[in-house]
């Protein structure tokens, strides 16, 4: 999947959600998004929260946790603030998708590392020795 340059479909699904969010935010779409989310304002400043979290509403339900502004919100809130400060949905897109390609391969690689039962060690020479672009591999 690495070569093709595609995502998981998790990935994929909360990609898409995001840029709509975005769209809704940015009222690129006729829809008043914050009749339905708000942001987290704190009177303290706090490391986690920046003007641009938003509240998480509590949920009961398993369907209810599963719902798009739930699903959202917490997708909103995990994304570094220079990609939520985007100002255009190109940017923010270019910073969205390299965020999730930086996220796949990092956890592709432990998942690797982990199946195999390597060390991380290992795993680099492994990688290494292998590479087609390492000239000097025995």
């Amino acid at each position: 999947m690495s070569k093709l340059n595609l995502l998981p479909l998790q990935y994929r699904t909360e990609i898409h959600d995001l840029v709509f969010f975005f769209k809704c935010f940015k009222n690129m779409y006729n829809l008043d998004i914050l009749d339905f989310v708000s942001f987290r304002t704190c009177k303290k400043p706090l490391r986690k929260i920046d003007y641009l979290t938003l509240n998480v509403p509590f949920s009961r339900t398993e369907s209810f946790k599963n719902s798009y502004f739930i699903r959202v919100c917490r997708s909103w809130n995990e994304l570094p603030l220079n990609i939520r400060e985007s100002n255009t949905l190109s940017v923010f897109r270019k910073k969205l998708f390299a965020y999730f390609y930086d996220k796949f391969s990092a956890n592709f690689f432990i998942v690797i590392i982990l199946f195999f039962n390597m060390s991380l060690e290992q795993f680099l020479t492994t990688i290494v020795d292998k590479s087609p672009w390492n000239t000097y591999a025995i």
